[in-house]
């Protein structure tokens, strides 16, 4: 809260705030009841109720920020310039190799990881390379365990298949940054807008402009992804219209507490208790995921609720049935 106040107070803006106090559940039924959609991220859940306050408030429209991250500099690009960094002083294979073995000796596991990377930095078919891990949050051990690595591998050949039909260069900066924005950045834009209609109001998202996206594309990678500096040129202009402390100052996560409140006494744990068993599931992923938390349980769950309001129709979808069945459920 003092961070978006401060904010408020440099740019000369007013601040409300609005308290999300209701179970996480609530919200989540919400969404899924309204829309269909099963949320991409944790967060997602709070921008219906977000547009219904505003809209009390007799505030129609919004700017949303999402694609900031994927068109100017993921933490992720710091990775892959480090790794490349990393290449060209070891252009051999068995130095890049060798200085991973020693760093895992030193116990230096940051730079370990960087030399790996750098050994497989145009492996665009390689699981572990960031253009195929950014944005997504799961736990790969339990997917492959459930639906099998060739089924993975088809799913993340397909996400390539995105980058091959716009044409994104083949070099990781460029690809990786578009597969976050082709997926993570439409899906999450398309679901609050959607959201914020459904209350009566605009959600305008001025980085999945055409217009915009035209100037960026046109952009050099040097210009749009500084060494080591995420968003250097967003924050650039930011501090060119006299607010460097803003631009620069550090930066706050939006971290929820998802996998405390899956966990046994979360306010999550008895709607994972109700979990429906279903063929395709490796049931020792499952019992896994329960005795410890992770986002295959959270995307379990989130199936399952859409499943049986949906499919099976055994969960309400009016705002009053739900909440009774929350009540019943605690």
């Amino acid at each position: 809260m003092d961070y978006a106040c401060s904010a408020a107070r440099a740019l000369d803006t007013e601040h409300t705030i609005v308290p999300v106090d209701a179970p996480y559940a609530s919200y989540l039924l919400d969404v899924l009841a309204s829309t269909g959609e099963v949320p991409g991220h944790v967060q997602l859940v709070y921008f219906q109720y977000l547009a219904r306050a505003m809209v009390a408030e007799g505030v129609t429209a919004a700017l949303s920020g999402e694609a900031a991250d994927s068109l100017f500099g993921l933490a992720t690009a710091n990775k892959l310039q480090n790794a490349a960094l990393l290449r060209s002083l070891c252009p051999a294979s068995f130095l890049r190799r060798g200085g991973a073995a020693v760093a895992g000796l030193l116990g230096w596991q940051r730079l370990r990881g960087y030399f790996h990377l750098a050994d497989r930095l145009y492996d665009m078919e390689w699981p572990a390379h960031p253009a195929n891990q950014v944005t997504l949050w799961a736990d790969w051990p339990s997917v492959e365990a459930t639906f099998g690595r060739d089924a993975v591998e088809a799913v993340a050949a397909h996400r390539r298949e995105l980058l091959d039909e716009y044409r994104v260069p083949e070099t990781p900066l460029l690809r990786t940054h578009a597969a976050a924005f082709l997926s993570s950045s439409t899906n999450a834009a398309s679901l609050t807008v959607n959201l914020f209609a459904q209350e009566g109001a605009v959600l305008f998202c001025p980085f999945l402009d055409s217009r915009v996206l035209r100037v960026v594309m046109n952009l050099a990678p040097r210009q749009r992804f500084r060494f080591r500096r995420p968003k250097s040129l967003l924050k650039r202009s930011l501090a060119r219209h006299g607010h460097a402390d803003l631009a620069y100052r550090q930066k706050l996560s939006f971290g929820q507490p998802i996998f405390e409140w899956l966990a046994p006494g979360g306010q999550l744990r008895p709607l994972v208790e109700q979990i429906d068993r279903y063929d395709f599931l490796d049931g020792v992923s499952v019992e896994a995921a329960k005795a410890k938390p992770n986002w295959f349980l959270f995307s379990l769950l989130c199936y399952d609720l859409w499943h049986k309001m949906y499919v099976r129709r055994t969960l309400p979808r009016s705002a009053d049935a739900l909440t009774e069945h929350l009540l019943f459920t605690r």
